[in-house]
């Protein structure tokens, strides 16, 4: 009763090394990742089957790993599946791979991610401001005295009312 309660609650052993295959030979890429994603993700579930693996002393060859990630790759890659074949058997690393595909998207001087950027034009704080100072400065040009007479002192403020008041 408790290895199969061990079993269902952990996925140990076959239930395990099945989900771990399933997502190895089942996994895409992603149309808008970029190779360094899916190389690392890739990693990320061969990493985890070979810890389940190692409990049955059973190591899985790095050139399976290679082939799914080259495997994975879009129709659009085909160049440089192509041009990883000419690399020697026994350089062939994902370090390897990753920095091939950076030399050969550097030498066709594409951006190693393409990223939509829209830039959006507001105005200025200051422009706001100074635009309601003027507004305000127009009303209180309309603004007079209501004891003199004259544009914008207020009756407290008004020297005639100052000098006749004291």
């Amino acid at each position: 009763m408790w290895d199969a309660l061990h079993s269902v609650y952990e996925q140990r052993n076959e239930q395990r090394l099945d989900i771990l295959y399933s997502q190895l030979f089942k996994y895409k890429k992603e149309t808008v990742g970029d190779i360094a994603t899916h190389v690392s993700k890739l990693q990320l579930i061969w990493q985890n089957l070979q810890n389940e693996l190692k409990s049955e002393n059973i190591q899985l060859p790095k050139s399976m790993l290679l082939n799914r990630i080259l495997n994975t790759l879009p129709a659009e890659y085909l160049g440089f599946k192509n041009s990883w074949g000419s690399v020697p058997v026994n350089e062939r690393t994902v370090a390897s791979l990753t920095s091939l595909h950076k030399q050969r998207l550097e030498s066709m001087n594409l951006p190693q991610e393409s990223k939509s950027v829209a830039f959006v034009a507001k105005p200025s704080k200051t422009f706001a401001k100074n635009q309601a100072d003027s507004v305000q400065k127009e009303k209180n040009k309309k603004i007079k005295c209501h004891y003199c007479g004259r544009p914008f002192p207020i009756k407290m403020n008004c020297y005639k009312f100052k000098n006749e008041g004291s």
